[in-house]
């Protein structure tokens, strides 16, 4: 488990996708197609997306569900703009179809089972996830449930609840076992992420230092090519920092003083220590080119780098209960595939109106 692990893990999973975060059935999540392509949103609400094991996934559920979240995004922040409402339904609705598919194939190995009776404390435990993920941490879940004012979005959102708690439950139940964490496991995972942390900062210190060390170098007069060839730790290796030729549009993503370096770098000229989103680097310009020399027909630079790669460090370490929800999210994630892959083997599954996705009114 990596320091990245545990930063993503601690951060709010929304409760209505868990399931959909954590694996992915396929469906696309695009909103752009050429003409003439068909979407779920051009279906009537009756028709049939997928079925799964006989259960039946419609055009309109898709969207009621969207509303689900448009309603509760309203009521978190009243002001809200249309845009902003559309867009939140959207996201759902584009989710709803792997949501839907994974947790009917989970809920199918489990029929025999009575999952009526499921711990209060679990139910509890859902209910305050709700909330932290529609940020209404300060209210009841009686709360939330009042916010839907429309009776048959409730039934949805009722129904959702229900299907992800008993998942849930399942899961937890037939495999305790293997989802079972000790504290031992919990602080041992916690000691390696704080050595990591620490050989992260150590990382870092020497990349600093050896970048600065390049650029007193490169100064002196030592040649810059030979110094990338031994030092630069681009994997793979780039022949005397060579990265070809980059357009402007390249920068578009680097923190402004990396581009903004390179754009006023002139031809032979060698950049200090800078930062981007890969690391430590140098940069030298050999040569600007003009829309004739360069193969893209647009004014490109041809650069060289000689590269240091920084460690993520975590500005506060995670406490242990983080550290125990990571491991029991990922030991959850490992069954729930498995448990996926092999109903998809036994189960019926069918798209009686084509493999489609759900457009939205993004454009």
């Amino acid at each position: 488990m990596t320091v990245m692990d545990i930063r993503h893990y601690c951060k709010t999973i929304p409760a209505l996708v868990i399931l959909a975060l954590a694996l992915s059935y396929g469906c696309k999540k695009g909103s752009g197609a050429a003409d003439g392509k068909k979407y779920i949103d051009d279906l009537p609400q009756n028709a049939v997306v997928l079925e799964v094991d006989g259960q039946k996934l419609t055009k309109g559920r898709i969207f009621q569900t969207g509303e689900v979240v448009a309603e509760l995004a309203r009521h978190k922040r009243p002001k809200s703009s249309k845009k902003y409402l559309d867009k939140c339904a959207d996201t759902m609705r584009k989710q709803c179809i792997t949501t839907f598919y994974q947790r009917t194939l989970i809920l199918a190995s489990a029929k025999d089972r009575d999952l009526s009776d499921v711990p209060p404390q679990m139910r509890k435990a859902l209910e305050n996830n709700y909330l932290k993920t529609f940020g209404l941490e300060g209210e009841t879940f009686a709360d939330l449930r009042a916010a839907i004012t429309n009776q048959a979005l409730l039934a949805v959102f009722d129904q959702t609840f229900e299907s992800e708690l008993k998942t849930k439950y399942f899961l937890q139940s037939a495999y305790s076992n293997e989802l079972a964490v000790t504290e031992e496991m919990v602080a041992s995972c916690l000691d390696r992420v704080v050595r990591g942390n620490e050989v992260a900062i150590k990382t870092n210190e020497f990349a600093f230092s050896m970048a600065t060390n390049m650029v007193e170098r490169i100064k002196a007069g030592e040649d810059f090519a030979a110094l990338a060839d031994e030092y630069s730790q681009d994997d793979p290796k780039l022949p005397g920092g060579d990265m070809g030729e980059l357009i402007a549009d390249d920068l578009d993503d680097e923190p402004d003083e990396y581009r903004e370096t390179v754009l006023r770098l002139k031809d032979g000229e060698v950049s200090g220590v800078l930062t981007n989103f890969d690391g430590v680097v140098v940069l030298k310009m050999i040569k600007r080119l003009t829309e004739k020399e360069s193969e893209t027909e647009l004014p490109a630079y041809h650069l060289a780098r000689i590269y240091f790669p920084l460690g993520l460090v975590l500005d506060e370490l995670p406490t242990l209960a983080e550290v125990r929800q990571v491991m029991e999210n990922t030991r959850l994630e490992e069954v729930q595939k498995r448990v996926i892959t092999e109903m998809r083997q036994k189960v019926k599954v069918s798209h009686p109106s084509g493999e489609l996705e759900w457009k939205g009114t993004e454009k």
